[in-house]
């Protein structure tokens, strides 16, 4: 296996600009016959024809080494240059050191001995395209100034030693700046088992070098550096060496070296070739690639070790390389692989394969059919970067993708990666299209995110339809056999086919898969996941889901031996069906966290989960392949295992069994009118009793309960006998003084069935339905069962003072306020009117929902009033019936509501609901705030003009390619600071300046998980404010999450006080950063209960991201409201009417400018008084964009930041006051 340290690590003392550039002093190509120096050495040339045998020179004091020197040496195509040698003599050494680069169009050869021949010629080597070797031994043509040996060195000019230079040549020095130039236009080739090295400053080559079952060795070498021959004879080991590090160093190159595109110029017959000069640079394939100064560039090579290694660039097009031992094409910056509709790329080798860029690999390689990457040995891509890795590849041993310190590396695909290998697999992180890897041992990948289906597949494999129909991922390990075979050319014969099998050191038994994180849901339309292990399989989360009107949720099918070991599984949909999950273990457990597989109008997705072996057990969080569509049709739950432990089940149809019963399970009828029929098979259960229910919903209920023993699981087994008519939502208490049962009504197929756990903390906490409630129905449909969502957001505790449930056809409970002039420690109740709105026949949930998608749809195109129907229907449905109560019931002053609402309309940006009666949003006649529910309210007020304020942000993210800079945040913490502190040159003139008031800044490294817990601890800020990304996503809570510099932190976090914020409680936390998932209710209810779970009073976020710009000035205007204003929700609404008011709009988009150029031009390293963070070039880069759109159209941009897009996002959840 190749060590994935390059034994050639460049580096670069100096570099000319362009090639154009190389040569100081012109010089010309020769074309000349071989004209022997006038120095000294001896060297004989004896003309007989076309012939020039070379004879004479100075040998070394061992007799072994023969030197030639001569002033200028060219051959045309008809002539040969015969070196005449002896059986002693082991290397014949020529040097031409005239200052003219040679052009060699005839025959090389050795006559009379088997020597290696070395040619050196510091001005450049080109061979024309009917130049020939017949050579006894090694060729080896080299630009350098110095031929190494043990006691001296070979100099270009200037006067040897030659006694002295004993034995075999152990390196070559390049001491200019920059070395010259080979050129190969002509197919060179030496004798089997013999080497062939080209060694130059840069090297291209459009003809065909060959050294069967030789080395093979083409190099580019920097100036001011020198390589040493680890090995005598051999290039496998080559030691990069400054010129300081060597105890001598040859004579300087004082003549001149000719560039490329000179020496292409010269060369008549360059022009035939996929090589060309334009406007003084060297280009390839039609212009793609240039060829810069120590680039390589090589369309053909073969031989036993195979080894192209360059100092800069490496870059072929439709080359063809093949190895029948080791091959390795290596760039100390890029390597740039690709075959065109002609003609394929080939690299193969029978063992090892390397394809190493240090600083980028970029291989798109798939448009001829008989292009490949094959290995029978270990095959490895190796970069400091993110690979790009367009291209099947077959590897006999292991395949890995690597960093430069072994590392997996990550690589990505714009269109079609296969991977087989007859070993180990490994790589991290990958984004792209469609992925298949195949292993019969085992693969180990980081997160894999997959951004579309591979449209560039086609022939025979067998997954075709998958990978290229969807976004696909798949991964197959443990195989037998690999689907995928070698596609070799028929010169590479029959020795590549792999025997041998080298697990990668650190995975566990051959056959395992272990990933990160899955997804394939990029964009709109969901994709397959499709996993299948002979081991064990353990992965991260799996998203399939889709967001496309028109798509289904994607496929997840796991499949392993062994055990099987997942995060949460998202395949979720929205218009058609939600995905199928099937997870099956032949001998192992399993265990997975929430799985997703509902849709919003179709119907649910199948879960199936089956551990079929006698011991395996199976354990999963939450399960809902539920409907929320009009016929309510859920998917249907499988679940089989020696044991079973779920969390909530929402589904249609569920079916679970399990051998490990103490007796056997008995049988549980729940009887709730003709509609209902459920049979309920628990594995153990200890009610020795029977218990009737009567009246429940105004309907008789009868419940019997037998059995011997205590309950284990919430529920075993549970068929639905009728589906299509009725569902049942049950509830089973194992507390031995009663059995709580609740049965409703609801149209559809949808089953939800509650863990015991979570159950019992319900009866704790005294939760129960009146079951003589004379105002609910049994018809409509449950909405938003209290009870459920609770279990959901874990917000039990907040509800201890509910004693009643939420009617089934309740849409929303608002709370009307009539605000008190005066502060006060608690809000009037007796200034207070509760609203319930409820479904009728002609507003339904759907309907809502209907609308509010519209809306967000709309109201995201700024400078459009197209929002503006669809916010004036919302207003008549939720608003405008309880203005009809206010002036029925003669309630007046009204100016605060308070907003508890239903799922599927808790993200309406209420702001925005618009009266066209009287051409006034709402947020012009109410302050507003959303509330999960009334019960957890906190009704103590809040004194906030002068608090102080912990104001943190990040603008440049760690892991860059998942979160987009926020550039404009240190600006925004910047300006959080001068207002709250009274320093600014604008605002409200109620603006109370105060020197009692602090204000913390941290940014960027600062915001770690131990600052932002250590600051609370150290002082209790009241206000906390985050310039981060906070994403509410679609699944279970854990998704939804705030970035910090050096963690994503699960909201579930902030509900076990994680960040320390409850010690004393924050009385607002602001997000200037959010998105939201719409149509999500997990979504909706993370962003509603955020306070909640963050245990903070209040909390001002944003539904979806609102521009840099837009946060500026909307956070200008809030801080200086806070400081004036009676209430939180008094301060967004000034700051919401401040966003319409045009004049106020340019008053701070003109304050703001001032402020940015003050910054810019006093280029304060220190932006914050009390920071030592330094502002990046990239945040000042965003801070003169902003500048820029400032100055541009300052009426187009008050134009569209009055527009509600821009303001209505900004939601205050929570206590108002």
């Amino acid at each position: 296996m190749f060590k994935i340290e390059n034994k050639i690590v460049w580096r670069i003392l100096g570099r000319s600009v362009s090639l154009g550039l190389l040569s100081l002093i012109s010089s010309e190509i020769v074309e000349a016959n071989p004209v022997p120096s006038n120095d000294g050495t001896g060297t004989i040339v004896t003309i007989e024809g076309s012939q020039f045998n070379i004879d004479g020179g100075q040998f070394s004091g061992d007799q072994a080494n023969l030197f030639h020197s001569f002033q200028s040496f060219g051959l045309t195509q008809e002539q040969i240059a015969n070196f005449l040698s002896n059986p002693q003599i082991e290397n014949i050494l020529v040097r031409v050191g005239g200052g003219q680069a040679s052009l060699i169009d005839g025959l090389l050869e050795v006559s009379g001995g088997s020597s290696n021949l070395f040619f050196m010629n510091p001005s450049g080597v080109a061979f024309g395209p009917n130049a020939i070797l017949n050579l006894p031994a090694d060729f080896i043509t080299t630009t350098a100034n110095g031929i190494e040996f043990e006691d001296g060195w070979f100099s270009a000019s200037g006067v040897n030693d030659y006694t002295s230079l004993l034995g075999t040549p152990q390196g070559f020095a390049f001491t200019g700046s920059q070395p010259g130039a080979i050129l190969n236009l002509a197919d060179l080739s030496t004798q089997s088992g013999q080497n062939l090295a080209l060694v130059g400053g840069t090297v291209i080559s459009s003809g065909t070098l060959s050294a069967p079952n030789g080395e093979l060795l083409v190099t580019s070498v920097p100036g001011n550096q020198a390589i040493r021959i680890g090995r005598p004879g051999s290039f496998l080991q080559l030691e990069v060496k400054l010129p300081s590090e060597l105890e001598s160093l040859p004579q300087d190159w004082a003549l001149p070296v000719l560039s490329l595109p000179q020496m292409l110029t010269s060369t008549a017959e360059a022009a035939n070739t996929s090589v060309e000069v334009v406007s003084d640079q060297v280009q390839v394939a039609g212009g793609e690639f240039q060829v810069s100064p120590g680039d390589i560039y090589v369309q053909q090579a073969d031989g036993g070790f195979l080894s192209l290694l360059s100092s800069n660039d490496l870059t072929s097009v439709s080359g063809d390389f093949q190895a029948t031992q080791d091959l390795q094409l290596s760039a100390n910056d890029a390597l740039q692989l690709r075959d065109t509709l002609e003609n394929p790329f080939i690299a193969v080798a029978r063992n090892n394969l390397q394809l190493q860029g240090n600083q980028f690999v970029d291989i798109l390689a798939l448009t001829h059919p008989e292009t490949a990457f094959a290995s029978g040995g270990n095959l490895q891509l190796v970069s400091s970067q993110p690979i790009s890795a367009d291209a099947h590849f077959s590897s006999g041993g292991s395949f890995s993708i690597l960093d430069l310190d072994a590392a997996p590396g990550d690589f990505r695909s714009l269109y079609d990666p296969i991977i087989s290998a007859n070993g180990d697999v490994v790589f991290g992180d990958y984004i792209g299209s469609s992925l298949k890897v195949e292993s019969r041992g085992s693969i180990q990948g980081g997160n894999i995110i997959i951004t579309s289906p591979d449209v560039g597949l086609t022939g025979s494999d067998p997954d075709i339809r998958l990978l290229t129909s969807a976004r696909t991922v798949i991964l197959r390990a443990g195989l037998d056999t690999l689907a995928n075979p070698d596609n070799l050319p028929a010169s590479a014969g029959s020795f590549f086919f792999p025997t041998q099998f080298e697990p990668v050191d650190g995975l566990s038994n051959p056959g395992d898969i272990v990933v990160g994180n899955i997804q394939t849901s990029f964009g709109e339309t969901g994709g397959n996941i499709l996993l299948n292990a002979e081991g064990s399989i353990t992965a991260g989360n799996l998203d399939t889901s889709t967001s496309s009107s028109d798509a289904t949720g994607g496929l997840v099918n796991i499949n392993a031996s062994g055990n099987i070991t997942l995060g949460n599984i998202r395949s979720t949909a929205r218009e058609n069906r939600g995905g199928q999950v099937t997870i099956n273990s032949a001998s192992g457990d399993i265990v997975v966290g929430d799985i997703d597989a509902w849709a919003f109008n179709g119907p649910g997705g199948d879960i199936n989960i089956s551990a079929i072996s006698s011991t395996g057990d199976v354990t999963t969080g939450n399960l809902r392949t539920e409907s929320f569509g009009q016929d309510r049709t859920g998917g249907t739950v499988s679940l089989a295992g020696s044991s079973i432990s779920t969390g909530t089940i929402n589904s249609n149809l569920i079916s679970t069994t399990s051998s490990t019963l103490i007796e056997p399970p008995p049988t549980s009828t729940f009887v709730s009118s003709p509609e209902v029929e459920a049979e309920i098979n628990t594995a153990e259960l200890d009610a020795q009793r029977s218990e009737e229910f009567e009246q429940y919903f105004g309907r008789d209920f009868t419940r019997k309960i037998v059995d011997s023993s205590t309950i284990r699981y919430a529920l075993h087994e549970m068929e639905l006998q009728e589906p299509s008519t009725k569902a049942a939502v049950v509830y089973i208490s194992s507390d031995d003084k009663r059995v709580f049962i609740r049965v409703e009504t609801a149209q559809g197929g949808a089953i939800e069935i509650e863990s015991i756990a979570d159950f019992e903390q319900k009866l704790t906490e005294e939760r129960r339905i009146d079951p003589d409630d004379p105002e609910v129905d049994d018809s409509g449909f449950v909405l938003d069962k209290a009870v459920s969502h609770d279990a959901q957001t874990g917000l039990n505790s907040a509800r201890s003072n509910s004693n009643t449930y939420r009617r089934k056809n309740q849409l929303a409970e608002i709370l009307a306020q009539k605000e008190p002039e005066l502060l006060s420690s608690e809000a009037d109740d007796t200034e207070s009117e509760q609203f319930e709105l409820e479904e009728t026949n002609e507003v339904s949930r759907d309907s809502l929902v209907e609308e509010v998608e519209n809306l967000w749809r709309e109201i995201q195109k700024p400078g459009t009033d197209t929002h503006l129907q669809y916010s004036d229907r919302l207003y008549d449905l939720l608003i405008r019936p309880i203005e009809a109560k206010f002036e029925e019931e003669g309630i007046e002053n009204i100016n605060t509501l308070l907003f508890s609402m239903e799922s599927g309309l808790r993200l309406i940006p209420l702001a925005a609901l618009y009266d066209s009666e009287t051409d006034q949003y709402l947020t012009e006649k109410y302050r507003i705030s959303v509330i999960p529910n009334f019960e957890s309210l906190d009704i103590r007020r809040s004194d906030l003009t002068k608090a102080d304020v912990l104001a943190m942000g990040i603008s440049e993210f760690q892991n860059s390619d998942i979160y987009p800079p926020l550039s404009a945040v240190p600006l925004e913490l910047k300006l959080i600071q001068n207002i709250w502190n009274g320093n600014t040159n604008g605002g409200d003139t109620e603006f109370e300046q105060s020197s009692n008031r602090f204000v913390e800044v941290k940014s960027n490294q600062q915001v770690t998980l131990d600052n932002v817990r250590n600051a609370r601890r150290d002082h209790p800020f009241q206000i906390v404010h985050l310039a981060t990304h906070a994403n509410f996503s679609a699944g279970s809570v854990s998704d939804s999450k705030i970035q910090l510099w050096d963690t994503t932190l699960p909201l579930n976090a902030l509900q076990i006080d994680t960040l320390n914020w409850r010690k004393p409680p924050i009385d607002l936390l602001i997000l200037s950063a959010c998105q939201t998932a719409l149509g999500d209710s997990n979504a909706e209810l993370g962003f509603a209960g955020l306070s909640l779970q963050a245990e903070v009073k209040s909390t001002l976020a944003s539904l979806w991201y609102v521009s840099d710009l837009a946060t500026l000035i909307y956070m200008m205007e809030f801080y200086r409201s806070l400081g004036s204003s009676k209430t939180k929700a008094e301060a967004v609404q000034k700051t919401q009417l401040a966003m319409l008011d045009k004049q106020r709009l340019r008053q701070n988009l003109q304050e703001l400018e001032i402020i940015i150029e003050s910054l810019l031009v006093s280029q304060d390293a220190t932006w914050a008084s009390n920071t030592e963070e330094v502002l990046t070039e990239t945040a000042i880069q965003g801070i003169r964009n902003i500048r820029k759109r400032l100055r541009e159209n300052r009426s187009e941009v008050v134009e569209q930041l009055s527009h509600p897009f821009y303001w209505s996002a900004f939601t205050l959840i929570g206590s108002p006051w």
